[in-house]
């Protein structure tokens, strides 16, 4: 083959490549690009021997499209790397808060927030939703509720400070008792009312 017939040759492989591609049968798509090769007087295959000139080029079929394509590529490219796999980083949310001082507990509302508390027996999210309502509806001056106030509350009430007050706040948001979008403004919306007034302290089971 000619350099000129070369460069033709190289010149039309695209669309050569692009016509065997268009057979979704390996063994298809390696006749026609025999055939192509031939009309060029290219041998192609396994063996290497030319059809017809003693001196022509030999081609390789191309590689099967595909998924199988691109893993025989990657065979003889070598073995493909692994990215590295990102570890979730883990621990526990770690929240600080500060006692309102300015906030009275005892002489500020009407019961004491103490007695009120210990006479709803709360537990839990339930804490949260007593915390805010005495706030909110029980003290003399009533101001927007902040998660400082609530934190306070439970300081004095002895109760456990949840690890994660915020998200413990907002679960008694998702019971519908509190909204918690502001977190310098907690309020008591009706069914926490409700729940407070008429479903507190709990009845026990079988009584």
């Amino acid at each position: 083959m000619s350099a000129a017939e070369l460069d033709e040759l190289l010149d039309r492989m695209p669309q050569i490549a692009e016509v065997v591609e268009k057979f979704s049968s390996e063994s298809v798509q390696s006749e026609v690009f025999r055939a192509l090769m031939s009309a060029f007087g290219v041998a192609s295959g396994p063996s290497g021997e030319a059809d017809a000139d003693p001196g022509a080029l030999a081609v390789d079929p191309l590689p099967p499209s595909g998924a199988a394509g691109a893993k025989s590529v990657q065979s003889a490219a070598g073995p493909a790397q692994k990215s590295p796999t990102k570890k979730a980083s883990g621990g526990k949310v770690k929240q600080t808060f500060t006692m309102d001082k300015t906030l009275d507990l005892v002489n500020g509302g009407t019961p004491p927030f103490k007695e009120f508390s210990e006479s709803k027996k709360p537990a839990s999210v339930v804490e949260c939703l007593v915390s805010v309502y005495w706030l909110s509806r029980l003290t003399k001056v009533p101001a927007p509720v902040t998660v400082d106030q609530v934190y306070t509350c439970f300081k004095v009430a002895g109760w456990a400070v949840p690890t994660d007050l915020v998200n413990t706040l907002q679960q008694a948001g998702t019971k519908g008792w509190l909204d918690t979008r502001k977190r310098d403004d907690l309020k008591v919306v009706v069914q926490g009312e409700n729940h407070v007034e008429h479903e507190m302290p709990a009845t026990p089971k079988g009584s």
